[in-house]
């Protein structure tokens, strides 16, 4: 029985570090929500749930690492010029994918953009600060110590596919929409998700899948389209239906939901596939 939690050197199998390490973190997070939301409203202004929630998971992430006599850096959380280049690289990928997609929208017929009536350079500056808090909580989650241990423990492909369905469960959707456009956003939130877990496998890093994620929900809101069902604002473009094929465009769901997602994150999934990866599963 023994065998099943601990390896043959004595210590926890990565697979139940990494449900320790995503327990936790949830009830650190909950903890430190509910705290906040006790605060006087000036107060609670000035700390933001989506940092305060990243500051619940990187706490943990440090304390499981010191307990394993390791530094942040080793499951990729370190601020070095070869780190700022990955997130530079990352942000470019992300615009790109989104870009790419909308073109093909337009291509196709099916929307075309207006340049929103008011637009605000400082508030798309606050959307991507906002932005970042959460791609930062999301990617130390569900790309960070509890990824890399979970690979180190059942294999790269495993750890991908688990944690692409737990990122799947994490974003829920509106049980209106459509069938056939819950399918397709999950099938594309799915797709997302591995492309993230590649690129932290191939980088090594948690630069590069974050600079990826921000660069996409902010292109997104850039370009006035939905992130994951929550409507933009503040932003500089508004996409114009000309078509009622949600399928095509989205709908209410955002790009995420367009089948013309699935080939080109399917392309981008591809990509990211080649070649050796810089984190390696152990034999």
């Amino acid at each position: 029985m023994a065998s099943i939690f601990m390896t043959e050197d004595g210590s926890v199998r990565g697979g139940w570090r990494a449900v320790g390490f995503l327990l936790l973190s949830v009830l650190v997070v909950t903890a430190l929500i509910a705290a906040s939301r006790e605060l006087p409203e000036d107060v609670a202004f000035w700390l933001p749930e989506v940092y305060l929630s990243a500051l619940g998971v990187l706490s943990v992430t440090w304390l499981f690492t010191r307990r394993e006599r390791r530094p942040l850096a080793a499951v990729g959380l370190e601020l070095s010029p070869r780190a700022l280049r990955q997130f530079g690289t990352g942000m470019g990928y992300g615009a790109g994918l989104v870009l790419v997609t909308a073109v093909l929208v337009v291509a196709v017929g099916a929307l075309h953009f207006e340049i929103a009536p008011q637009v605000s350079t400082l508030d798309i500056v606050k959307t991507g600060l906002f932005m970042f808090g959460a791609v930062l909580f999301e990617e130390t989650l569900f790309r960070g110590y509890a990824f890399q241990r979970a690979v180190e423990g059942i294999g790269r492909r495993w750890a991908l596919a688990v944690f692409a369905i737990i990122f799947l469960l994490a974003h829920p959707m509106d049980e209106s929409m459509p069938p056939e456009l819950m399918t397709i956003a999950s099938a594309n939130l799915l797709l997302a998700a591995v492309l993230l877990g590649q690129c932290m496998l191939r980088s090594g890093g948690l630069a590069l899948p974050i600079g990826l994620h921000l660069g996409w929900n902010w292109m997104l809101q850039t370009l006035g389209f939905s992130i994951s069902g929550k409507l933009a604002f503040d932003s500089i473009w508004n996409p114009v239906f000309d078509t009622s094929d949600q399928w095509l465009t989205g709908g209410p769901y955002g790009l995420e939901a367009s089948a013309l997602s699935l080939p080109v994150l399917l392309a981008a999934v591809a990509w990211f596939s080649r070649g050796t990866p810089a984190v390696q599963s152990q034999p």
